[in-house]
């Protein structure tokens, strides 16, 4: 798979101006449910702009115990805004919208690590990573899938603030923000991620409740017809 250039915002321009000067209706298929899809691409059509991103990681949970760090947060997914692709009329494609990372809990002494999103696919012309999910061990958060995602916050100690820590999230996807950093001691879950964004880790002493789930991802076509 070739490397992904999107094109600029003049560029963009560009190429509405040009398609709109020859009369044809901007069209568009919506994907925003995990799950997987096929289309047809439309006749006489031979190129589509693609909006979309993976599933955002889920956050890690903290063990339980005297001392110990809140969970770190799960990174965001790869996102892109009208990435153009050659397409061929009437062929069908097989598409993939991603799951985000599901929310964990510790299981007593042990914690839990967060779990990575899933990857939004457009047959194989485009596959957006998910984020990773955060380290209990490592304290670190997770990874962004790619371009336009960001790393989740790291894990900090719980005797630094006790309760929701709303400068540490999950990774950003995009515009989509991450999810917050919960309390320990049963107070505040992780805070679910926006849409293909990290979820928020929790702290120590908290079994039984759940990081923040990764944000799922979507697909959008468009097209000019």
């Amino acid at each position: 798979m070739s490397e992904i250039n999107l094109p600029t915002s003049a560029k963009q321009d560009e190429i509405l101006n040009a398609v709109k000067t020859s009369g044809k209706v901007l069209k568009s298929k919506v994907f925003d449910v995990p799950g997987t899809y096929s289309w047809k691409v439309p006749i006489g059509v031979e190129e589509v702009y693609l909006t979309g991103c993976g599933g955002g990681g889920s956050g890690a949970h903290g063990p339980d115990g005297s001392s110990g760090y809140y969970g770190a947060c799960g990174g965001g997914a790869h996102y892109v805004e009208y990435y153009p692709v050659k397409v061929d009329p009437e062929q069908t494609v097989s598409i993939t919208v991603a799951n985000g990372g599901a929310p964990v809990s510790n299981g007593g002494t042990s914690g839990a690590n967060g779990l990575a999103g899933g990857i939004t696919t457009f047959g194989g012309y485009l596959s957006l990573s998910g984020g990773g999910g955060g380290n209990y061990s490592t304290r670190k958060g997770g990874v962004a899938g790619g371009p336009s995602g960001t790393n989740g916050s790291d894990g900090i100690l719980h005797t630094s603030v006790n309760g929701i820590v709303p400068e540490l999230r999950g990774g950003n996807c995009g515009t989509f923000i991450g999810g917050t950093l919960g309390s320990y001691n049963h107070i505040y879950p992780g805070g679910d991620g926006a849409t293909g964004s990290g979820g928020g880790g929790v702290g120590i002493n908290s079994e039984g409740t759940p990081s923040g789930k990764g944000g799922d991802g979507f697909l959008i076509i468009k097209w000019w017809e």
